[in-house]
């Protein structure tokens, strides 16, 4: 967890934290989630600010409209994700299934404080 930065080390953290009773999610896991997240939300940024579709100026002065890639991105993180989420949640079910809701909830006030 080393290679993350000060914000996505906090939501690992918090992460692991949620979920240590289970012992589902190890620091590879939790890091992983973490930079799914902030990839997740960097991405949200640079729709809202530049939007779904990119207009590129070709050399003739023609104008092209392409899709955003960061709506691409963005999608397979969410993705991913739910991937990550959804195994989880099969692992943990013996032991809480309010367990995962309360780490997604934890992770969404973290990033309510944050911005």
């Amino acid at each position: 967890m080393k290679n993350l930065t000060t914000r996505q080390q906090r939501i690992a953290k918090q992460i692991k934290a949620d979920v240590q009773d289970t012992n589902t999610v190890n620091d590879a896991l939790a890091a992983s989630m973490a930079v799914l997240i902030t990839t997740i939300e960097d991405c949200n940024e640079h729709i809202n600010k530049h939007g779904v579709l990119l207009v590129e100026t070709g050399s003739r002065k023609q104008q092209i409209t392409k899709e955003n890639p960061a709506v691409n991105t963005r999608d397979k993180a969410i993705k991913q994700l739910n991937v990550i989420a959804r195994t989880i949640k099969i692992e943990t079910e013996k032991v809480k299934e309010s367990s995962l809701n309360d780490l997604l909830n934890n992770i969404q006030q973290i990033n309510k404080k944050e911005q």
